[in-house]
């Protein structure tokens, strides 16, 4: 755009900086470019700040179109009229002065309809630089980015050099998927047997017919004798849909079933038109884009006409892989192999894959990470990854080579901010949920602590409306508390389904579960009942308003199912963060040839999916545990249970068996879970508001402006010179005793209605910003200092140290030298003396051990400081969120001024600690002279 500039006189250089000088608002000389003659300078900023802000080209919708001057909404009190993007924006800028920041985003036909109208009021005026040569060549430079060498919406396919991504509505993709998750439904019927090969030309005939293709027409379209249809309680449990071919169906349907037979004999092609269909984003850029793929006239307008109805809207969305990658892969899965073995066949490797080659140093360890990150942006996806793998690391050079690995990767891994926002909010209610459901059944169950089994067992006869759901006996309160009659028991059991979920756990009479074995409760009903009984069972079931419908199915499931289909559709993950972890995992384990028969199987099971225990015969402990998302022993537990699930079917004589799960749990208690503290720095320095700042007689004071509405009567006294606004403060007071009616709001002595006014701001002064001030942000360290009293006693005094401060290398070239006084002004506290001996930093995630003058110890992760009173808190290493140790000692507010130790450990991967007596002092990367 400079060089354009450039060549038609409008600036003297192309540089970067040839349009930083100009002192004018571009918003306003887009306005005034309609009125009046602009000057070279001007004109060139003009063109300048529009390419900056060209606009986003819209999907195709109906909608009526309009002409010239006229893309403008209509004028109202608050959206002014314009004649062009540029005119409305600047008036809503001075409506809005100093109000929120405005939308300016628009469609790219409406900055095309400015800049004519632009060229053409200065072509008006005699403007000698808009020539008709710049208009069409800066129109041609604007919309340079619909057909260049990259389509804009397509991104760089990993296993075809040169090509790019389809889209996920293609008729290359779509047979793909149908083919891949026809092939995982057949394969979970019976692990083995291998798939049967598909009949490709038959299947990509009917493809695109209806809007979805069934499991039972995918089953019939294969060359194999069998053709039993998948069950459909099977098919519910896995949640397996219909294999959707919607795109190819909304193509075919334009292009009339001639064109389509016609165009699909030539698959490359028919996917080219997919393709210039999802990166087109005008009718014009689509057409010529077929005119050069060589379709007639009639399918152009044809698909151009479906263009601009807006039918192909799911094509925006692209796939990972090429429509030539998918042909060729679509190819080799049909005859019956998996998506790893068709890439092995074709020779594909895709990017960021690790390399086939077996770690045997910490070189090559450090190899495996780079190659595996690869690809991956998602800080947090990368920080899983990393300490994953370092963990495997560090158990091979304790231990050796595992044989096996089972992997459990949270399920909100990879998921966009706000989503984990959502999650950590369904997390926290479901634990206050969980907490006043154990205050419910204390007062229901008459008892003044309820223990985790018993919580357990109430939820359970609850949700069973009270009775056992294979006898039928009543389940009476007082027998919540005593495992004599009643226990926790799976619905479909563990041999089978290997499904230790809430949904799958039921209370049931110890009488039936003697005989009850391996079968599921219909199972069992169906060869020891009569048949009245099991249709009452049925029905009771299937009417319950209790149950859920997970449940439901579980209590229902008929022998026969298909038991591995569902086993295998709870446990497995498909992610691709399980599939490079997967490999990643595999290679730390092998021997020095990646083929070796010695390289561990690894497993990688969905989670929050709760897979770990077989709870029959004496786990009703455990379950109750595994109820609890907030305990970090809970993973360990279900990765120990699923090891033992794993030994009991294809190891029966293995290492690890039943009674590894006895022993964890009688030592439930006594695990440690190990944590590394968080040295870095992160995060926001201060808050984003930032608040007027007065200097007073009495000091510094902190002005807000409040909605009247949200002040008490104790609040007057805060309000703002209270001499001088006297009367303002009586209004307030009045309006407020009156009970703040909304009709009738305080008037000032001027006239005027009061909605704000100006309070002094209750607490500390924050960090300095603007001339105002702000909140501080998170506290990063504690720096820990001791000094002999004069009886020979150790006091210890603390210097929190905070993000702005770490930041800030000019305001603060050394740390902070002012201990913590509680209750006290910052200004005052005092300074570090040469008594002072300096013992270490604390960050979040320290391990701490506090011994008390009595003799008494508290140990956790160090969690939070109180600058106002000057304690700390810390956390227990099971759980970040309870407020007491294993002994019942509080955790909150402990005062460390004058304990009698403070002792800091270091605690590696495997759970190993050293006490840390004493720590340099840094501060900026460098050790601080004298300190430490």
């Amino acid at each position: 755009m400079r060089q354009l500039l450039v060549a038609h006189g409008l600036i003297q250089k192309s540089s970067s900086s040839a349009l930083r000088s100009t002192a004018s608002d571009g918003w306003t000389l887009r306005s005034a470019a309609l009125d009046r003659v602009l000057s070279v300078e001007e004109l060139a900023t003009v063109l300048a700040h529009i390419a900056k802000r060209r606009g986003h080209a819209p999907w195709p919708t109906r909608r009526k179109d309009h002409g010239p001057g006229e893309s403008v909404p209509a004028a109202t009190e608050t959206n002014p009229a314009g004649r062009t993007h540029g005119e409305r924006i600047h008036g809503l800028r001075l409506l809005h002065q100093g109000g929120q920041p405005l939308d300016t985003s628009c469609e790219r036909d409406a900055i095309v309809d400015e800049i004519r109208q632009i060229f053409t009021a200065q072509r008006r005026y005699s403007s000698a630089a808009a020539t008709a040569e710049l208009e069409e060549a800066y129109l041609i430079l604007l919309s340079a980015d619909q057909w260049g060498a990259k389509p804009p919406s397509l991104l760089p396919c990993p296993f075809e050099p040169g090509e790019y991504r389809t889209s996920i509505a293609s008729p290359a993709f779509e047979a793909f998927r149908v083919v891949s998750i026809a092939r995982w439904r057949l394969a979970c019927e019976d692990s083995t047997k291998r798939t049967e090969a598909f009949d490709l030309a038959r299947l990509h005939r009917e493809l695109g017919c209806k809007a979805q293709i069934s499991p039972t027409v995918l089953r019939a379209q294969t060359q194999g004798t069998c053709t039993t249809p998948l069950n459909p309680d099977a098919r519910r449990l896995g949640k397996a849909e219909p294999c959707a071919t919607l795109g190819t169906q909304v193509l075919r349907a334009t292009l009339g079933e001639n064109a389509w037979t016609s165009l699909s004999e030539d698959k490359p092609r028919i996917d080219a038109v997919a393709d210039a269909v999802a990166a087109a984003d005008s009718e014009k850029a689509l057409h010529q884009k077929l005119a050069s793929l060589g379709i007639c006239d009639r399918d152009i307008m044809a698909l151009s006409s479906g263009f601009a109805s807006g039918i192909f809207r799911d094509y925006r969305r692209t796939a990972r892989y090429s429509a030539k990658a998918l042909r060729r892969l679509t190819e080799v899965m049909a005859l019956g192999h998996s998506f790893d073995e068709a890439t092995a066949a074709l020779g594909y490797i895709e990017q960021g894959r690790a390399p086939d080659i077996a770690v045997t140093d910490r070189a090559s360890f450090q190899n495996l990470i780079e190659r595996t990150l690869t690809g991956i942006g998602d800080v947090r996806v990368r920080k899983v990854l990393t300490e994953g793998l370092k963990q495997l690391f560090a158990v091979r050079k304790r231990w050796g080579s595992a044989t096996q690995v089972c992997i459990s990767i949270d399920a909100a891994v990879g998921v966009a901010r706000i989503g984990r926002l959502a999650a950590r909010r369904r997390n926290d209610l479901r634990a206050r949920k969980f907490e006043a459901e154990r205050a419910l059944a204390a007062a229901t169950l008459g008892l003044d602590e309820v223990s985790d089994v018993t919580l357990m067992r109430y939820r359970l006869a609850k949700r069973q409306d009270w009775r056992c759901p294979m006898s039928g006996q009543y389940i009476d309160r007082g027998a919540l508390t005593d495992e004599a009659d009643f226990s926790i028991d799976l619905i479909l059991p563990w041999s089978r389904f290997q499904d230790a979920r809430p949904a799958n756990l039921m209370l049931r009479s110890r009488a039936v579960g003697r005989s009850i074995a391996t079968q599921t409760p219909l199972e069992w009903l169906e060869r020891n009942g009569p048949p009245a009984t099991v249709e009452r069972f049925k029905e009771a079931i299937a009417s319950s308003e209790c149950l859920g419908e997970a449940t439901k199915r579980r209590f229902l499931f008929a022998s026969g199912e298909s038991d591995v289909a569902a086993r295998r559709a709870m446990t497995q993950d498909r992610r691709a963060l399980a599939v490079r972890f997967r490999r990643a995992a595999q290679l730390i384990g092998a021997d020095s040839n990646p083929e070796s028969v010695h390289a561990p199987e690894v497993i990688a099971y969905a989670s929050p999916a709760v897979l770990g225990l077989p709870l029959i015969g004496g786990f009703d402990k455990l379950a109750a545990r595994l109820a609890r998302p907030d305990d970090a022993r809970r993973q360990a537990l279900i990765a120990l249970g699923m090891a033992v699930a794993q030994c009991d079917e294809t190891f029966p004589c293995g290492p690890i068996t039943s009674s590894c799960l006895h022993s964890a749990a009688e030592q439930w208690d006594a695990v440690f879970v190990a944590q590394g503290e968080q040295r870095r720095a992160r995060g926001e320095g201060h808050e984003a508001t930032v608040r007027r700042l007065v200097q007073e007689a009495t000091g510094p004071v902190i002005y807000e402006r409040r909605p009247i509405e949200e002040l008490d009567a104790g609040d007057l006294a805060r309000i703002k010179d209270p001499v001088r606004n006297c009367a303002i403060i009586a209004a307030i007071g009045s309006w407020i005793a009156a009970g703040k009616p909304k009709d009738r709001w305080p008037q000032a002595p001027s006239g005027l209605t009061i909605r704000k006014v100006r309070i002094r701001r209750s607490g500390r002064v924050g960090v300095r910003v603007r001339g105002g001030v702000a909140e501080r942000g998170s506290i990063v360290r504690l720096d820990l200092y001791r000094k002999m009293s004069a009886k020979g006693a150790p006091e210890f005094f603390s210097i929190p140290v905070y993000r702005h401060q770490i930041a800030d290398k000019r305001g603060w070239p050394a740390p902070p030298q002012q201990t913590c006084v509680a209750r006290k002004n910052e200004v005052a506290w005092p300074f570090i003396e040469p008594g002072h001996q300096f013992l270490f930093s604390v960050y979040h995630g320290s391990l701490l051990e506090i011994e008390k003058p009595d003799g008494s110890t508290l140990r956790g992760y160090f969690k939070d400081f109180n600058r106002s009173t000057g304690v700390l808190s810390l956390a227990p290493d099971h759980s970040h969120r309870a407020r007491k140790d294993r002994h019942g000692n509080s955790l909150d507010g402990i005062g460390i001024r004058r304990v009698a130790e403070i002792r800091k450990f270091s605690i590696d991967r495997l759970g190993v600690t050293g006490r840390i007596m004493r720590e340099p002092c840094l501060w900026h990367g460098r050790a601080v002279p004298g300190e430490g």
